[in-house]
């Protein structure tokens, strides 16, 4: 009887759970790289087997380099959750090809020069996915505002275990260096492979979050004000600060200013998603409150979350609860009706929000509702 290597199961059920999501994963760019990123760590888990169960030395070179092509386009994918445009594009990101190529030229020269390499790299784009998890909410900008918790949480869990893993290479080279590799073996099969896993869940759960609008340029070009990225927004928003300050009197009037400013926007955010219904688009994201506002991405969620104390989607949820709520008096309106109507994607996310904020179902409501029994369902 064949026995497979633990690596090797793993990677089967990866491209098991892949297919069993495709349709969620190949609907955009984004999705397609998460998509290469499952490809890339089955591929990788597959090495790894057939180094460790049939000790075939040879794959190592392709395993390290594929390791690391893992860890590149795992941060690229992420990237293109807060960037316009497509997933990947060479003239864009052909600097993330350079790690690779010293990579390979560090193996030929020296063995010890391209294991130090190794690391180093994977350290660093580590700590580039630790970077895009602190810059939440805008390095998620495009995401679904229904999604963005989850991807946040994803995007955390990716960043957390790629420097795990990256310090797990560094335990992996010491027990080769000091212990011929007694230890390595181990380290591998009941910490690299789980590790990689869950970098796939990761994966998944980030793949189907960002909204189909911002899928190519199209909507970048038919927009009659040309919406920047956000390194463009951030770099405009410093060059206004010194203009806005040579008129300032004082600290005091610079902050009132900027309270006004504040509210005014919240103003304008509170028009947009109410009274022109913003919050039924269920494919809205911060990118396209920033746009349809007219200011960076920054200060919509500084000006959301300073004046209600939420997040840029615990307050579009409570708009769509409140817009669901309207629509559950009607006898006639389905609860799944409501729930599409009022912008909500998934039944999970709809029943999470309104149990949050009512502690009920929307089931239980609507009963209540209809016998005006609404005092044990108040809000918190």
């Amino acid at each position: 009887m064949l026995m497979l290597p633990l690596p090797i199961v793993v990677a089967i059920v990866l491209l098991t759970l892949l297919a069993a999501n495709r349709e969620h994963l190949t609907g955009d760019s984004t999705g397609r790289a998460f998509t290469m990123v499952f490809c890339l760590y089955a591929a990788s888990l597959t090495l790894i087997g057939i180094r460790w169960a049939w000790d075939i030395r040879a794959v190592m070179p392709i395993a390290a380099l594929l390791s690391l092509v893992c860890a590149v386009v795992l941060y690229l994918a992420f990237v293109s959750l807060g960037r316009e445009g497509p997933a990947f594009s060479l003239q864009r990101d052909a600097r993330h090809l350079l790690p690779l190529v010293a990579l390979i030229i560090s193996s030929l020269v020296s063995a010890q020069l391209s294991e130090v390499l190794f690391i180093g790299l994977h350290l660093l784009y580590a700590l580039l996915l630790t970077r895009l998890a602190f810059n939440w909410p805008e390095s998620l900008r495009l995401v679904r505002l229904g999604r963005v918790i989850g991807c946040y949480q994803a995007l955390w869990l990716a960043a957390v275990l790629s420097v795990v893993n990256a310090l797990l290479e560094v335990a992996i080279t010491i027990s080769f260096a000091f212990y011929d590799g007694r230890y390595a073996g181990a380290m591998v099969g009941y910490a690299n492979v789980p590790i990689l896993f869950l970098l796939c869940i990761s994966a998944m759960r980030a793949g189907s979050s960002r909204s189909r609008d911002h899928d190519s340029t199209s909507d970048f070009l038919a927009t009659d004000k040309p919406e920047t990225d956000h390194a463009s927004a951030v770099l405009s928003e410093q060059e206004e600060k010194p203009q806005s300050t040579d008129t300032a009197l004082s600290p005091g009037s610079d902050a009132s200013a900027e309270q006004e400013e504040e509210i005014s926007l919240m103003q304008t955010l509170q028009s947009l998603l109410v009274d022109q219904k913003l919050y039924e688009d269920s494919e809205l994201n911060l990118a396209k409150l920033a746009r349809k506002s007219g200011v960076p991405a920054r200060k919509v969620s500084r000006a959301i979350n300073s004046n209600t104390g939420l997040n840029v989607s615990q307050w579009v949820n409570a708009a769509r609860i409140e817009a669901a709520e309207e629509l559950l008096a009607q006898p006639d309106c389905t609860v799944n009706e409501a729930m599409l109507a009022s912008g909500f994607l998934t039944r999970s996310n709809f029943y999470r929000e309104f149990r949050r904020q009512h502690q009920c179902s929307p089931g239980e409501w609507r009963e209540r509702y209809l016998r005006s029994d609404l005092s044990s369902c108040s809000r918190n």
